[in-house]
């Protein structure tokens, strides 16, 4: 007998951000920033993610992993999983600077 079991992977990511609070217990972040931002939040290291074959290879931890990135391409092209993006959607090679600002909150 053959079961299909997804791999796991990082995923869940926002896109087109302004602002955002993270918050666990008693502590607060803001984040910030003059443009759209993306961003994830994952209970796991990307390399606990890359390293897993089953769910149950990902191990535990006691963290909160918050990734900030300008920019995601995007995925996939009309038709499922290929890579004829659209063109509005492409990030083109080059030098990108962005800021953003993280504000410990009371």
């Amino acid at each position: 007998m053959k079961f299909n079991v997804p791999v796991p992977v990082e995923c869940g990511g926002k896109e087109d951000v302004r602002y955002l609070y993270v918050s666990a217990d008693d502590r607060k972040v803001k984040v910030t920033s003059a443009g759209y931002f993306h961003f994830d939040i994952h209970p796991c290291r990307i390399g606990q993610y890359d390293n897993a074959a089953y769910e149950d290879e990902l191990g535990t931890s006691d963290s909160v992993f918050l990734h900030i990135d300008y920019k995601h391409a995007g995925l996939g092209g009309d038709n499922g999983w290929t890579k004829n993006i659209h063109d509005e959607y492409k990030i083109e090679k080059g030098i990108y600077v962005y800021k953003i600002t993280l504000e410990i909150m009371d």
